[in-house]
């Protein structure tokens, strides 16, 4: 029996130079804990050509927006054509810059997914649906390793209000503990 609160809060990668960014996760099968535990979601590592590395990121339409913001003329933005969605661009800068980031960190990244309990790349990746809550039961057709029995979900209802702290990783998916650097 496990619960959906094993992906919940802040997982953390933390680069060379202190630089951070979010680690995707999700349900997994980890043979060394023998249970179900979150593991890295690796699943937007590129496999295409990164010539065009804002489309890469964000889709055509960002990157077109991004582009037409970059060339648009002082006078152009005095006009008023961007000055509404000035912010807006600030924020969507950000958000290309922490994409671009996190590209060039999966670029570089070799190794499998791993286990963010125990650091194990023995992992298999569970497809989880999610069930209406108070519906029937969901087979996963995932076989248990050991027993050979199958997996299901069914919500439950009541959730609590809960507190994390950030969990960190280095940049192979090994957790750092407090104070670790790369």
């Amino acid at each position: 029996r496990a619960g959906s609160a094993v992906i919940w809060g802040d997982f953390i990668y933390r680069l060379q130079g202190g630089e951070e960014i979010s680690l995707n996760r999700t349900f997994g099968w980890c043979h060394s804990c023998a249970s179900v535990e979150p593991i890295e979601d690796l699943s937007d590592k590129p496999n295409e050509d990164l010539s065009d590395r804002d489309e890469v990121i964000c889709g055509s339409w960002l990157a077109t927006e991004l582009n037409s913001f970059r060339k648009a003329t002082f006078f152009e933005r005095i006009r008023g054509r961007f000055k509404k969605r000035k912010d807006e661009n600030r924020h969507l800068e950000d958000r290309l810059e922490e994409k671009d980031t996190r590209l060039k960190f999966l670029t570089q990244r070799d190794s499998p997914p791993k286990c963010l309990t125990c650091g194990s790349a023995e992992v298999e990746e569970i497809q989880v649906i999610s069930p209406e809550e108070g519906g029937e039961p969901i087979n996963l057709h995932f076989i248990h390793p050991k027993c050979g029995g199958e997996l299901w979900v069914k919500a439950e209802g009541v959730r609590l209000h809960m507190s994390f702290k950030p969990k960190y990783y280095d940049p192979n998916g090994l957790r750092l503990h407090k104070g670790g650097d790369v």
